[in-house]
């Protein structure tokens, strides 16, 4: 069983080294070398900023949604006055997962770029075209997901160790959005290993938002990870260690079927498969119900807000990283009232 740890030492405490995805955050390239997935670098996309001190935001993009979508999202963070970073993921970084497979690959990416916010404070939000990710990179991953996201052999032996004197001091809060929500459940929990690694992140994050996050589903691809999750981190399972948990669910469309049935909309359709049934209300492709169905959360429930981040501003059209929406659910990091229990909040705009 391995442990994905972080600090090697924390608070005076010496943890075994097991820490095995840390040449992802060192792997950047120098020069643009030959390979399947390599893409030129637009820097045009990328955030040159100063991190401020304090905690950091790392933004978890949605199942086969790649790190380009939220850069805006991260753009506007940042012009709050917050530190956030984006896990540079490709939507071909999802493929191994695909049919209810290990999210390890996922899981590890997450991992290095905590590491990476705690252990730099002059990151900068990266590309994932920077990466360099070769095609057998991509069929390790492809073959064995339950192996988690694989480096080149010469970089096995490098490590990006992080050294807090104070963990404490800087922290992670969690921005996940879709199926990153329930991933970053997994992510937290230091008890039971999944696929053969425990992550126990609850101790350097502080928060953890889901944007529309199907905590539970029905659809049976997606039954292995979601019992996991549910049976062995159910509801806000780390809130004991400190992690407040906010659950964000869009209300923009109820699921609709004619003709007795012969024909239902791509809304019914869907949240069919998260809770069994279409005629409710969502953001188009998670239910409310199911993306607030977290027992010991604080519940927020947007009016007329998409699942999707490609939404388009000029047409008025709102997914959950809009500036207007952010400014929605941003105050419950700092004041989730009531602070004990569940909170059920519903805006309009």
């Amino acid at each position: 069983m391995e442990v994905a740890i972080l600090p090697r030492y924390v608070a005076g405490w010496h943890v075994p080294r097991a820490y095995n995805v840390n040449a992802l955050t060192l792997r950047r390239r120098g020069t643009f070398r030959t390979g399947v997935f390599k893409a030129a670098l637009d820097t045009t996309q990328r955030s040159e900023w100063q991190a401020e001190k304090g905690h950091v935001v790392v933004i978890v993009p949605g199942w086969f949604s790649g790190c380009s979508q939220y850069y805006a999202m991260a753009s506007y963070l940042r012009s709050k006055g917050l530190t956030a970073l984006t896990v540079p993921l490709k939507w071909f970084n999802w493929i191994p997962s695909l049919g209810g497979r290990s999210v390890r690959p996922i899981l590890d990416r997450i991992s290095a770029t905590i590491a990476r916010a705690l252990n730099d404070e002059d990151a900068v939000d990266e590309s994932a075209d920077d990466l360099e990710y070769t095609l057998i990179d991509f069929m390790k991953e492809f073959i064995n997901p339950k192996n988690g996201a694989q480096p080149p052999k010469d970089l096995l032996a490098v490590r990006n160790e992080v050294h807090l004197s104070n963990v404490s001091s800087r922290k992670v809060i969690l921005v996940a959005h879709s199926a990153g929500g329930w991933i970053c459940r997994i992510l937290l929990g230091g008890k039971v290993p999944y696929d053969g690694c425990i992550y126990a992140a609850s101790r350097y994050v502080k928060a953890l938002v889901t944007l529309g996050t199907p905590h539970i589903c029905v659809d049976n691809l997606t039954k292995r990870n979601m019992d996991f999750v549910n049976e062995n981190y159910p509801g806000a399972a780390e809130a004991g260690q400190g992690v407040l948990y906010i659950c964000v669910a869009g209300k923009f469309v109820e699921g609709e079927s004619k003709f007795g049935g012969l024909w239902k909309d791509l809304a019914w359709q869907s949240y069919e498969l998260c809770c069994g049934k279409g005629d409710v209300w969502g953001d188009g492709v998670i239910p409310v119900d199911c993306a607030i169905n977290l027992e010991g959360a604080h519940h927020v429930i947007l009016e007329g807000v998409e699942h999707f981040p490609s939404v388009r501003d000029e047409e008025k059209r709102r997914w959950y990283g809009s500036p207007e929406v952010v400014d929605k659910w941003l105050p419950f990091l700092t004041d989730p009232s009531p602070q004990e229990g569940c909170t059920m909040k519903s805006a309009a705009f």
